[in-house]
């Protein structure tokens, strides 16, 4: 059997795990730094809690950070999920 090989993680050696941005406007999701994405949300509560589930499942002993970032226009949240 072949020994397993492991890719060694961006966030090695970083206090942060992952890099999770919660986008609101009329629905809410959640996007990480690692490729993750939630659903949308119509309660950005969910959405926040989702975000925050996902960086502490992840932490490895690190800071989760969750930033949040608000769309002034539906233009602006239709641009980003195109």
């Amino acid at each position: 059997m072949d020994p397993v090989t492991t890719t060694p993680s961006p966030f090695a050696g970083s206090e942060v795990a992952h890099q999770v941005t919660v986008v609101e406007g009329r629905f809410s999701h959640a996007s990480c730094s690692c490729g993750w994405q939630g659903a949308a949300r119509r309660a950005r509560t969910t959405a926040r809690t989702e975000a925050h589930d996902h960086a502490l499942l992840y932490a490895d002993g690190r800071k989760p950070e969750v930033k949040s970032r608000k769309l002034a226009t539906d233009a602006q949240a239709a641009a980003i999920s195109q």
